[in-house]
C-alpha cells in the first residue's frame, strides 16, 4: 500500500476537527459532482441569451474546480499537510450554492411552467449543501485543526 494511504487512513492523535473537516468536505464534493454534470449538459443545450450561456459555462468551471479542490484538499487534510485548498473548494462551493440559489428566486420561479415545487427543491439542494460545506468550514477552522496541520511534518510520505 502507499505510504501516503497509511498516512491517510493511520495517524494517531489526528483531531476529530480534522477527520471531520476532511469526511465532510469530501462528501460536499460528491454531493456537487452530479449537479456539476447537470450544469455541464446546460453549458450545450443553454439557449437564449449569450450571457446566459456564458453564466451557465462559468458555473460549470467553478463547481469543476470546487469538486476537484474539495477532494483533494480533504486528502490533504487528513495527512496534516495543509487545508488551503480545502478551503479553497469551500469558498467556490459557497459562490456556486449561492448562485444556483439566485438562479431559483429569479429564473426558475419567473418560468410560469415551472411549479413552486421545483422552485422549493432547487433552494433546499442549495442551501443543504451550504450547510454541509458550512460545517466542514467550522471543523476545519478549529484550533485544534490548526495546530495539526501547523505540527503535522510538512513533507508527508517522507519518512
Amino acid at each position: 500500500m502507499a505510504v501516503w494511504v497509511d498516512q491517510l487512513l493511520d495517524a494517531p492523535g489526528r483531531p476529530a476537527s480534522v477527520t471531520w473537516a476532511a469526511v465532510l468536505g469530501a462528501v460536499a464534493g460528491g454531493v456537487v459532482l452530479p449537479g456539476t454534470a447537470i450544469v455541464g449538459i446546460g453549458v450545450f443545450t443553454a439557449a437564449g441569451a449569450t450571457w446566459f450561456a456564458v453564466t451557465v459555462a462559468v458555473l460549470a468551471v467553478v463547481q469543476v474546480t470546487a469538486v476537484v479542490l474539495l477532494f483533494v484538499g480533504s486528502a490533504r487534510l487528513a495527512m496534516g499537510v495543509g487545508r488551503g485548498l480545502l478551503l479553497g473548494g469551500l469558498a467556490l462551493t459557497f459562490l456556486a450554492c449561492a448562485a444556483h440559489g439566485l438562479d431559483a428566486v429569479t429564473l426558475v420561479a419567473g418560468d410560469p411552467d415551472e411549479s413552486p415545487t421545483v422552485v422549493a427543491i432547487f433552494l433546499t439542494i442549495a442551501v443543504g449543501i451550504a450547510a454541509l460545506s458550512a460545517c466542514s468550514l467550522f471543523f476545519a477552522l478549529r484550533a485544534a485543526t490548526s495546530a495539526y496541520v501547523s505540527c503535522a511534518p510538512q513533507h508527508a510520505g517522507h519518512r
